[in-house]
């Protein structure tokens, strides 16, 4: 009996063994499955995540040179009934218009224009950068998109009209008369010098100038149409207004610190981030800043890495600074924002004895701007002192306890007498 049992013991011993031996085994394999499903899932969440940095520069190539086209069609030549201007309209090898940046000269035809260099008065440039864009669209009083011959006068003239009269030098020959600048100012209708019978445009009341304006853009509604612009251009041109085609702003809601509730950092007042037209998008460095430096959003949650790198137009955030960070050398902080920008800019391409034309391009461009804040921070205390009213006061109730005190004193020996 004893040996049957012995044998039995054994043979459940041996049951046992195989398994917790199966069940590490078992468990071995699990743990290597999930391992593995954990792998697949960070390598797949990895290659899924997108990259939200603001875009890189890129500039649109502006070409050495430009051959324009063979428009020697006289339905390409526009006049207008009151200016007697003609325009004649003329296109490069790419089917893109190109506009004369000087007066009273032709441009050639079937002609190689090598590329002078980028237009630097912002007046112009302006005027260039909403006229010739494609991101805007030139309508008529009524809201319908002015048709191509008629816009291409539009611009024409309104570039000859700003450059006369901010005196602009013209390389060569005469410059535009007073009396053609006002002419355009005051057309009504232009037709083809083929076809004198058929006006191209027409308006039914105001002049071209004034009823003709830009759809799309975010200017004042004055600005925007034909006469608008190129007052503000020529505002701009003179110094009265600034404009740059990608300028971005970082403004302070005022230069307040503040002391958290912990009494652990220091905290700016709220800062507003805006860019011009075309504005695609900024970032923050501030890597510079003293150590613990952080930057959170008007609802009080930190903003950083991919966060930091492609924020919205019109972002606020503040900037916290640990108290055991800031000392005499280190109170004044900057931090660093570069904002992303697509917009057109444009170069001059001229040839012997002919007039400079504009060619414009759409680049994307970084601007990098900063902002500072001084963190010599000091506390509002309470005026604790007293008036001049209040000293008096103060004064007299003293003397009125110690004339109280000494009838007191001098009363109490004869009642106890």
């Amino acid at each position: 009996m004893e040996k049957i049992y012995m044998e039995e013991q054994n043979q459940n011993q041996n049951k046992n063994k195989k398994r917790r031996s199966l069940t590490s085994s078992t468990s071995i394999m699990m743990s290597f499955i999930l391992a593995f499903v954990a792998i697949i899932s960070i390598v797949a969440y990895g290659f899924g995540q997108v990259s939200f940095a603001i875009p890189e520069e890129s500039t649109t190539p502006f070409p050495e040179t430009i051959t324009t086209g063979t428009e020697s069609d006289e339905s390409y030549k526009i006049k207008g009934n009151i200016a007697t201007t003609q325009i004649a309209l003329h296109r490069t090898t790419e089917n893109k218009y190109i506009y004369c940046i000087e007066s009273e000269i032709d441009i050639a035809e079937d002609t190689q224009y090598q590329k002078d260099k980028e237009i630097t008065d912002n007046g112009l440039l302006f005027l260039l950068n909403y006229l010739l864009s494609e991101d805007f669209e030139i309508v008529d009083e009524r809201g319908q998109a002015v048709p191509e011959k008629a816009k291409g006068w539009i611009i024409q003239s309104a570039i000859w009209t700003y450059q006369f009269d901010v005196k602009a030098a013209n390389s060569y020959g005469t410059t535009m008369t007073a009396e053609a600048a006002q002419g355009f100012r005051n057309e009504k209708a232009i037709f083809a010098m083929n076809d004198f019978m058929t006006n191209i445009f027409e308006t039914s009341g105001g002049t071209i100038y004034d009823t003709c304006k830009l759809n799309g853009t975010s200017l004042p509604a004055n600005d925007t149409t034909i006469t608008g612009l190129i007052a503000k251009a020529e505002r701009i041109h003179n110094g009265q207004e600034s404009w740059n085609a990608f300028t971005v702003t970082a403004s302070k809601k005022s230069d307040t610190i503040s002391l958290t509730s912990d009494d652990k950092y220091y905290q700016t007042d709220v800062v507003t981030i805006n860019g011009t037209e075309g504005f695609l998008g900024f970032k923050i460095d501030a890597s510079s800043a003293p150590k613990g430096t952080m930057i959170l959003n008007t609802n009080g949650e930190e903003l950083t890495g991919d966060k930091l790198d492609n924020l919205v137009n019109g972002t606020q955030f503040v900037v916290r600074v640990p108290v055991d960070s800031i000392t005499e050398e280190n109170k004044q902080v900057s931090i660093q924002i570069t904002g992303a920008f697509k917009g057109d800019m444009a170069y001059s391409y001229s040839a012997p004895e002919r007039q400079k034309v504009a060619f414009t391009g759409k680049v994307t461009k970084h601007v990098v701007t900063g902002i500072s804040f001084n963190f010599d921070y000091t506390p509002d205390v309470p005026d604790t002192s007293l008036t001049t009213a209040q000293s008096i006061y103060f004064v007299g109730l003293i003397i009125l306890l110690a004339g109280v005190g000494i009838i007191y004193a001098n009363i109490k020996p004869k009642e106890e007498n």
